[in-house]
This record gives C-alpha cells, structure tokens and sequence, in this order.
C-alpha cells in the first residue's frame, strides 16, 4: 500500500472508541541507560558540583564517611598519621555528603528534579538535558535532598522510582543545599586522593564557585579557594575580525583578569597506597594503581624513566631511590599539611548572538532552552612569568605540580562546558564555553545533530577569535615591556639583550598558540585554529621582531645572513628555533614571508651602510649572481641608490666621505695597483672587497681600475689621499709611489695608452731628482756625471729605464748646456780649473755616442770646439 492508504488507516484508528493506554517506562532500565552514558570519573561530584554552581553557590563542602573494618581492629596509637593511614587501608565509604551554599530549591527545582530529561529552561545555568542529577544511581540507591526547609527523599518500589517531599523544623532547616548519598556497596574503598584532588581542582576553574572543602571523616584533606582579581576591559584589536564567518556571533567587548588558587591539602594526599616498587623493572614499567590514587612518580617526568628511551640503569635507580624517600617522608607526616598557589590568566569574550527563529526553534527542540542572546567564553592559559611565580611549601609540595596537573594547561588544553570534556583544544590553553552544546554525557561537543552542529561549529569559532585576542594581548604585554626598558634606558632601538629578556616568554607564548590534533574530535581544533588565523581585518598578526613587537607584515624570516640589512625587522633566530610550528603556520596562511629583494632595497636606501656592511652586501650580491637567483642588472638596481659612510680612519685619504655603490664602476686588482693607493670614486676600495676575486667581481657587472684612468685621478686630484700637502708634482715620496706602479704595468699597455700617460707625466713636475721634483724632459738619469750639479734622478728604486726613457728622461746631456758650460770656463780663464776638460768632454762624447740625439749630433758636427 501506498503511505496515503496507510495515512488514511492511523485516521480510523484515532478514531476508534478503544481504550488509550499510556506508555510505561522502566525506571530503573531507563537510569541504568542513562549511567551508561555516564561512565567518565568523578560523574556524581560533577553533576552535584555543577547544581551548586547554577545556584550561584560560592562553597561546595564534599564529605566521605566511613565505616571501619570489621576483620581489622583500630591502632591502638594516638598518632593521627596512624590513624589516617588505617582508615585508607582498611575502612570503607558508607556515605558521601556534598553541600552547597547558593540559592534555595524553588518549587520548578523540586519538581525538574523528580523529572527524568526535562533540563533547565534557563540559558544562563550549565545543565541542560535534566539527566545529569541521575548518576547520583550509580553508587546510591536511596539519594536525599535537602535545602532550606523542605526536603525530597527518592525510594525504589521494584522497578519504578518515587519521591517523598517533606518540610523541615526551623532547627533542622539549612542555608543551604544538601545532597546525602549512602553507598549501596559495602566494600567501595576510600577515593584515590590524588586523583580527586586534581578533579575538584580543575572544577573550581572556570565556575562562579570560590571556595571547595574535601573531608574524609573529619579531616579537612583539601581546601581550594580562588581569588580573582578585577577584570581590566580591554578594546578589540583592531586587526582582528570579530564576526564569525557564518555570522552567528560577535564578540562584543573583551576583558582581561588574573586568578589564584590556593590549595591547602594533607601530606596524605600524595602518598600510595599500592606497595612500593622496589625492582628497576617496575619503575620502567609502572604499575596501575587498581585504586586509582596513583604514584606521585606518574606525575614527575622524572620518576618515568623508560630504558627504552635511553634511560641508564643509574637513572632507574636514582628515581627508584627519590621515590622510596618521598613516600618515606609522607608516610611519616600524612596528617600534616603542604600548601602551594597557582596563578591563572584569563581573557573573556562578551558574544552576542544573531540566530533565525528557525534555528532557534530546533535548537530549543534539542536542548529544552532557547540558545542565548548573550553568552561568554573564556580563554585560560599560563604566562610565562606566572608559571614561574608559582610557590609552594611543606613535605608534600611537590605534590603541587600533579594537584593542579590539569588547572594550568601545560599538557594539552581542554573545552570546559562549566566542567572539563574529555575534549581536548588542540593548544596550550582551556577554553570555557558554557553555551556549546555537548553530548548528553557531556563529555564531548555535538558535531553530528544538523542544527546543533551549525551552533557549535560557530561557537569553536568564536573560541578560535578569543584565543587570537588573547595572542593579542600577550604580544601587547610584551611590547610594553620592551618599551618600559627603553625609556627607562633612554633608548629608541631594541637591542639584542632587550630581546632575550623577553624571549622565554615569547616562546612561551608561541608554543601555547601551536596547534595540534584536538581530541577525541579533530574538528574541534581544526574550527579553532582556522578562526585563530583568519580572523584578521588585514593579513597580519604581531609577532616578535629583532625590531621588537611588529606586526606580520612589517616583519620577515631571513633566510640566509642579511646583516648588511639589520634594519630589516625579521624573526629572531631563537624563535625560529624553538617555536618553528608556530611560525611554520604563520607562513602556511600567509601572515609571514621572506625577505624579498624588495625588502632589501628599501632598507638599502633607508640609511647609510657602514664599511662592514658594504663587504658583506658585496659578498652576499656576488654569491647570489654565481648560483643564478640574480643578475648583474638585479644587483645594480639593487645598489641604485644606496649609500655607504667611509670609515673615520679613511675619511682624509678618501675622494669623499660617502660612497655611492650605484656609481661604483670599477674594483683594484692589487696585483696591478697597491691597496693603499688613492682611487677614483667610482672605484670601491679594496678594503672592501678583499677575498673576492676579480672575476667575482665582474660578475655583478663592475670592471677592473685601468692604469690610465687610475693615473688621471691622481693628477687631477692634485694627490689627495696621499695625506695633507702632498701631491704627486711636488712630493717626491708620492712619486715613488706612483711612478712604480705606472711602469710595472708600462709593457702591457697599449699604444695609445702609452701616449696618454706621456700626455699626461711629461707636462709635469712628477720626476724626484737631487735638484728637486722635475719635468721627465728635465731630469737626467743618474748615469750622467759629467757635471755635478744636473738634476739626477733619486728615490725610484723599481722604475723602468724603459719606461722613464719613453717619457724624456735624458741619458745625455744637451749640447747647448755643454757648449754654455765650454763658454763659461773660457772667460773665466785656464786659472779656474774645473772637474773636466775638452778631453774630459771628448771622452764623455765618445762614451755616449749612441745615446746622442740626431739634432744634437748634427749640432755637434757643425760646431768648431
């Protein structure tokens, strides 16, 4: 048949006059399944916990009783360390006591409370499915209620459960709310402590609850009492977006608050009950402990040695050794009391919610309560500073670290629903968010229901945008304290130790924020981190910079050594370091690049470089062109416009106390022109290129100096570089420089170099001679003696005759002197007699016939001596 027929057939039948009949339920089938669900530790003091924290209560008072044992007696001892280790062994829990301090039942209390599923109509309050109260069957058969003056017992009548409601006298009414529970078995044991301990410490995390009490009997075991400062409200960074992406949600203000708490716990907390493990073996490979306390070696890193991860047999020992004095110390002071406090840092978001009335109306449906128009969520983690200021004291203080094991999230975070999941954040921090919808054991998020999963998926995003803010805020705290150091210092730039003060907690922060697989579910860290890094107005996020805190874009990763550019505000190498997946995804979303060739040309010419400078730019330009990422036109826009500063030492030596490395034409090859020579200004000194070779050089399109034009400097400079009065005309120490180098390299030049070096040294006095500085044609060699008193040369030791003959130098003596000086000792008379003779001239004649130009030869021949 067709669904229309059988349409029409639930019509008749709805219209028949047969008896109706009410579904039945098994009761006591229907809880069984209900505890099914919730099977997580510590349900009971959950649910009981969370009914004081909706009624606003600010102490929660937990108290196990005991029944001693009937085999084993009472120790005769007065000692109280005897007694509690006696009633940890051997008594056990007859009933469990959990008292509340806030609001009285109201009458809609009592009656949800005898209702199976009708939760909590009201936004506001973390219960929601009106199940929870029920895991109170799970140790107890006969659960009794008290607050203020009424009363509510529950009993069983076969499979179906009842309720008695009853009022008390005003001598028996209470302020607050009382749930007794007797234990159905007989032989449950004492609680493992420890374990108990770090549940009621995690609870006080997040909820309006300030104070909790644990008593075994009537001993006080812990005491939790939180304090929380002021909250400071804070601006939305302005980079950050904080819409939602499907626009569900808004954080509308944000505030920042510190907390404390203080535990005051009993030695025996820490102790084990399980035998002590005295063999190697058993400390590599723990045993469970069946009560579920546990070893306080489960909780030290360094009580876990496994050899399989290199640990020695010492190491083993070692542990086995601080482990056996630990439980020693408690054993004898279990009575006694250790305390310590932790430091919390929370930053919460105001959200305000757009929902459709369709969605609303399903999400009703689901939860019995309409999704709220305002909400909160709070991020939880542990700066640096605060982790370190934590304290603690007394024999079982090293117990700290385990009772407030999942208070601080140094392990891995958690998604608080008013108490902790069993899911996980993926980073370093808890996150509180009283409106996301759990599963009805509320041990993780509802990503399966459609309309559910809409809200919560927004939900995890705005979790992600808080955890960014509170990125933010951190990042803020830090720039501050780099800008209180420098004002204290007087002092516009970050240094190097500036950096490192901060850097641990940079790290610090980094690695909270680092992203990992959440879970059971890894949706849930997926929703938060992709809302972490795309929640930006503009593609940035601040980070820490050798500049100090920056924003992502000013900021980048230098991949290769740019200390030419320290300018250039990158990411510190110890961060790259050390927190290497947090900036690996800073680049994977595009909030982080690497330096560009852009980059470096902006800071280029943003200031003057300094001589060390300019070797490493020139080095690191040469390198890039030998392996092909550039080309001697790239580097030359590259140097276009950048400028260098000439060390002081250089600054008089120097044709200017600036270089412009976009007009550098040419390198000194020292093999052709001395380091210490004065060169051109479109030459770069020597200096600083040293240990490159002239074909590196060439390679980013710069040439050798040449002779000439090298030559044509030093004239035209007049000798500046050579020091103050000093010139290649007039001092003859700069000639004997000068010179040498000219005919060192006379042979390799080209003719009409040649003829331009002769251009430019004959006109001019460059020639050091005993009669002082003179033109080549001037000059004489210092082979000519036959008068006393010509200008020989001196003071140019390694000059070529060659190269000295091309420019003028004379090897003769012109005959117009000679024929003045014949002239001269005539009219003076045979009575002054002089070094030479007309014989001493023949001789002199003879011996440099070949030497003697034609034009003073013809001159020779056709004057009567």
């Amino acid at each position: 048949m067709a669904a229309s027929q059988y349409a029409r057939l639930r019509e008749q039948t709805m219209g028949s006059h047969e008896e109706e009949e009410a579904v039945t339920v098994n009761t006591r089938a229907l809880i069984d399944k209900v505890l099914a669900r919730y099977s997580g530790e510590w349900t009971t003091l959950r649910e009981l916990i969370q009914n004081a924290a909706d009624a606003q209560a600010k102490k929660v008072t937990i108290r196990f009783e005991t029944a001693p044992s009937a085999s084993v007696p009472l120790p005769q001892s007065q000692d109280p360390s005897t007694h509690l280790r006696h009633v940890l062994l051997h008594h056990t829990i007859k009933t469990l006591l959990v008292s509340n301090d806030g609001d009285l039942f109201g009458e809609n209390d009592w009656q949800r409370l005898k209702r199976i599923a009708e939760g909590n109509p009201d936004e506001t309050k973390i219960g929601a499915f009106g199940v929870g109260f029920y895991s109170v069957f799970a140790d107890c058969e006969t659960p009794f209620v008290s607050s203020g003056k009424q009363s509510m017992a529950f009993y069983w009548k076969k499979d179906s459960l009842f309720t008695r409601r009853g009022k008390l006298p005003d001598d028996q009414a209470s302020d607050g709310t009382t749930f007794l529970l007797d234990y159905r078995s007989q032989s449950t044991p004492v609680p493992p402590l420890l374990s108990l301990c770090q549940f009621l410490a995690t609870s006080l995390t997040f909820v309006g609850l300030e104070r909790i009490d644990l008593y075994l009997d009537d001993w006080n075991i812990l005491q939790l009492n939180k304090k929380m400062a002021p909250g400071a409200s804070v601006s939305i960074p302005k980079d950050v977006n904080p819409k939602t992406r499907d626009g569900l949600m808004k954080i509308v203000d944000v505030e920042y608050q510190n907390a404390q708490i203080d535990a005051r716990w009993m030695n025996v907390v820490g102790w084990n009950r399980i035998q002590t493990v005295t063999t190697a073996a058993a400390i590599a490979q723990p045993q469970p402990d069946t009560s579920g306390g546990g070893s306080l070696r489960s909780w030290f890193s360094r009580f876990t040695a496994n050899p399989g991860i290199g640990a020695t047999n010492a190491t083993i020992k070692r542990a086995q050794r601080e482990e056996e004095v630990l439980q020693q110390a408690l054993l004898e002071d279990l009575a006694g009391f250790s305390q310590a406090t932790v430091f919390l840092r929370l930053s919460t978001v105001n959200v305000q919610t757009y929902v459709s009335k369709q969605l609303s109306a399903e999400l009703q449906r689901a939860t019995k309560k309409p999704p709220p128009k305002h909400t909160r969520i709070a991020i939880l983690t542990s700066s640096y500073d605060e982790s370190s200021a934590a304290v603690a004291s007394g024999a079982g203080s090293r117990q700290s670290s385990a009772i407030f094991s999942s208070v601080l999230p140094t392990k891995n975070g958690k998604i608080f629903i008013g108490f902790p999941t069993a899911q996980t954040t993926g980073l370093l921090a808890h996150i509180s968010a009283p409106s996301v919808i759990p599963t009805v054991e509320r041990e993780s998020i509802d990503l399966n229901a459609r309309y559910v999963r809409d809200w919560n998926v927004e939900m995890l995003r705005v979790a992600g945008i808080a955890c960014r803010i509170a990125y933010t805020g951190e990042m803020a705290e830090l720039k501050a304290k780099l800008d209180r150091t420098l004002s204290v210092n007087g002092r516009k730039k970050v240094t190097k130790e500036d950096l490192e003060a901060i850097m641990p907690a940079a790290i610090h922060a980094y690695k909270q924020y680092n992203y990992d697989e959440s879970t059971p579910s890894a949706k849930v860290g997926q929703y938060i981190e992709e809302a972490f890094w795309t929640c930006n107005q503009k593609a940035s996020i601040d980070v820490v910079s050798t500049r100090g805190i920056l924003p992502s874009h000013q900021v980048r990763v230098a991949t290769e050594d740019l200390s030419f550019v320290d300018g250039i505000p990158v990411v510190p190498d110890e961060l790259m370091e050390k927190a290497n997946q947090f900036l690996t995804r800073l680049r994977d979303f595009g909030l982080l690049s690497d330096i560009t060739t852009g980059d470096i040309k902006k800071e280029l010419e943003a200031q003057a470089l300094s001589e060390r400078q300019v070797t490493e730019l020139v080095k690191w330009a040469c390198g890039k062109v030998s392996r092909g990422e550039h080309d001697a036109q790239a580097i030359q826009a590259l140097l276009d416009g950048t400028v260098a500063s000439i060390g002081e030492e250089y600054i008089n030596t120097s044709p200017s106390p600036v270089l412009q490395l976009g007009s550098v034409q040419s390198f000194v090859n020292v093999a052709k022109i001395p380091a210490e020579m004065p060169t051109p200004p479109q030459t770069i000194p020597f200096r600083l290129t040293k240990g490159l070779t002239p074909k590196q050089l060439e390679s980013i399109g710069w040439g050798e100096l040449q002779i000439v034009p090298w030559l044509r400097h030093i004239i035209e400079s007049d000798g500046h570089g050579f020091g103050a009065s000093q010139s290649l005309t007039s001092t003859p120490a700069v000639a004997s420089q000068v010179l040498p180098v000219v005919s060192k390299s006379w042979d390799g030049l080209s003719n009409s170099s040649k003829q331009t070096v002769t251009e430019l040294l004959v006109p001019r006095t460059v020639i050091p001679t005993k009669l002082g500085m003179r033109t080549p044609p001037q000059a004489y060699f210092g082979s000519v003696k036959l008068f006393d008193d010509l200008s020989t040369i001196v003071g140019l030791q390694g000059v070529k005759e060659k190269f000295l003959a091309s420019l003028g130098v004379r090897k003769t003596v012109e005959l117009n002197v000679v024929f003045d000086r014949l002239m001269a000792k005539s009219a003076a008379g045979a009575t002054e007699e002089g070094k030479w003779s007309h014989v001493e001239l023949i001789k002199y004649l003879i011996s440099v016939k070949d030497d003697i130009p034609q034009e003073d030869l013809k001159r020779l021949r056709n004057t009567p001596i």
